[in-house]
């Protein structure tokens, strides 16, 4: 049950839409919908469906947000005093909206501005295997090159005295790349 704290909170994430902010909440707690109910708002308060980001971790919650949205934008149309109109253009508009993963938010910013950091105009997002083999040969050429400078020597000597080395490094940045279950490589 809601506490009256919990309440004001949610009443907030859905409400205060001229201020960006960041919640925090474990599984089950009802962040979808309070997500939902945020995004109607900013839809009602004039802000187009299509320049609303909604970025989640899995694909499922993406899919399950997106279809939450359109549900309660569908409800919300077919009330008697509703705006119908407005209901509708957003519900047209949810195909062109950024309601993704980080995975497929990064990947969109990077077809459209990849160039200005200098990536090729033409990439590639790796599957969990091809990341992989990516990573792997990243790595041999990066402890190679290492090996050879003074600092990296040193490092290294460091990682020793506490037991560790490039293999545990190599662990670390391996678990980071895959840690949703997907990896994210370009190529």
């Amino acid at each position: 049950m809601a506490t009256p704290e919990d309440r004001r909170h949610r009443a907030r994430i859905a409400s205060d839409v001229a201020n960006t902010l960041f919640v925090m909440a474990g599984a089950g707690t009802g962040k979808t919908t309070s997500l939902v109910s945020r995004i109607v708002s900013l839809v009602e308060s004039g802000v187009p469906m299509d320049a609303i980001a909604a970025i989640t971790f899995t694909r499922r919650a993406a899919n399950e947000l997106s279809v939450r949205i359109r549900g309660e934008l569908e409800r919300k149309m077919r009330a008697p005093e509703a705006a119908a109109g407005l209901y509708q253009a957003a519900i047209d508009q949810l195909p062109a909206a950024s309601i993704g993963t980080i995975h497929a938010f990064a990947q969109t910013l990077l077809e459209g501005w990849g160039g200005v950091i200098g990536l090729p105009m033409v990439f590639r997002v790796l599957d969990a295997v091809g990341s992989a083999v990516q990573l792997q040969r990243a790595w041999a050429s990066y402890v190679e090159s290492a090996l050879e400078a003074e600092e990296s020597r040193t490092l290294f000597g460091w990682l020793a005295d506490l037991d560790g080395g490039p293999k545990d490094i190599y662990e670390l940045v391996a678990t980071i790349d895959g840690a949703d279950g997907a990896r994210a490589g370009v190529q």
